[in-house]
């Protein structure tokens, strides 16, 4: 079964290089394609498997490895709408 893709105008969501701001020098997101969330023996939400990168799409604002979870993330419907309800519980 081919996966449904998600529509993306061409240039409209680019990855850029996280740059620090006032706030912080951090220059690192944590990927939200390939990093695995789950809980631990308390129930409290953890990372499982944790990967970190550089950088983000200018659009959706969120951490992504640039090959191959970049594509994934935006072509995807599974993938996004898992990482997107996700962030919603994390709130």
């Amino acid at each position: 079964m081919q996966a449904e893709r998600l529509s993306m105008k061409e240039n409209d969501h680019f990855s850029t290089r996280i740059e620090p701001t006032d706030s912080t020098s951090k220059r690192q997101r944590i990927c939200v394609a390939c990093s695995i969330r789950g809980k631990d023996a308390n129930g409290k939400s953890v990372y499982l498997h944790k990967r970190e990168t550089r950088f983000k799409c200018n659009r959706c604002n969120v951490g992504l490895c640039q090959e191959p979870c970049f594509f994934l993330y935006h072509t995807r419907v599974e993938l996004k709408s898992a990482v997107v309800e996700a962030q919603q519980l994390d709130v």
